[in-house]
């Protein structure tokens, strides 16, 4: 499953993003969160994901961050899972 970002950013001031849901809501995050959600093209696995923010090493303390800001994302409507293209 690959994540997939949704709605779009609306504001970007001071490092702090404004993302807008597609169902209109928007949602302030910081730089590290806009990071991940802007990673999240459908393509890339949340796998992939990991390696790219840990400089190419597994790295379990990431990984859990990582997919606890996707949990976040997505309970905003902000992410979605898709199957992967293997």
């Amino acid at each position: 499953m690959n994540p997939v970002k949704k709605g779009e950013v609306v504001k970007v001031e001071g490092g702090k993003y404004w993302i807008k849901s597609p169902e209109g809501k928007t949602y302030k995050v910081p730089d590290e969160v806009y990071q991940v959600w802007a990673s999240c093209d459908g393509k890339t696995s949340i796998e992939e994901i990991v390696m790219n923010f840990s400089g190419g090493e597994a790295d379990e303390m990431i990984e859990k961050g990582i997919r606890r800001i996707l949990e976040g994302l997505g309970e905003r409507g902000l992410v979605s899972l898709e199957e992967g293209e293997d």
